[in-house]
C-alpha cells in the first residue's frame, strides 16, 4: 500500500525574537528513506498519514532528517533534540505546524504509539480556521528575510 505524506515546519510564538527556519514551501523534500545519522537535524519535518478524520483532521507518523540526509521515524525518547519539542511540553498552544502549501495547523497532541513496525512517535494535526497574528508576523519576517516581496 502507497504511503502518503505531508511536510512541513514546527513554529512557535518564541521564534520571532530567534532564528527563522526557511519557509516550508520553498523547499522540496525527499520522500522517507533509510534511517540518518542523529546530529543537526534539518527543520523541515514529515509526517506520514495514518488516519484521516475529514479534510482538515489527521493523526500520522513523525519523521525528520539531518541536513542533507535521509527521513527515519524520530523515536519518542529523542523528541527533546526537537526545539519545538521543548516548547510544546511546556504551552502546546504557543506551537503550530505550518504545512506546505496549505498553512497552519493546530497540534493537539504528540504522544507515544505502536503498531507491528514498533514504537514511534505520532502526532495530531487540526487545520486552524484563523492563523494566529504571530504565527502571520512570523511567516511575513521569515519571508522578508529570504528575499520575497510581501
Amino acid at each position: 500500500m502507497p504511503r502518503t505524506f505531508v511536510y512541513g515546519t514546527f513554529l512557535w510564538m518564541g521564534m520571532l525574537a530567534k532564528g527563522l527556519p526557511m519557509l516550508p514551501s520553498s523547499r522540496i523534500p525527499a520522500p522517507p528513506a533509510a534511517p540518518p545519522a542523529p546530529f543537526q537535524l534539518d527543520d523541515l519535518m514529515a509526517v506520514e498519514i495514518l488516519r484521516e478524520f475529514g479534510a482538515s483532521e489527521l493523526i500520522g507518523r513523525l519523521y525528520s532528517r539531518p541536513e542533507g540526509g535521509s527521513w527515519s521515524p524520530v523515536q519518542p525518547p529523542h523528541l527533546h533534540v526537537l526545539p519545538w519539542y521543548e516548547v510544546y511540553t511546556r504551552d502546546p498552544q504557543l506551537v503550530v505546524f505550518d504545512l506546505q502549501a496549505s498553512g497552519p495547523w493546530e497540534v493537539p497532541f504528540v504522544r507515544r504509539e505502536s503498531d507491528e513496525q514498533g514504537i514511534y512517535t505520532a502526532v495530531a494535526l487540526k487545520r486552524m480556521e484563523k492563523a494566529p497574528a504571530w504565527f502571520v508576523m512570523l511567516r511575513k519576517v521569515s519571508a522578508k528575510r529570504q528575499g520575497f516581496k510581501i
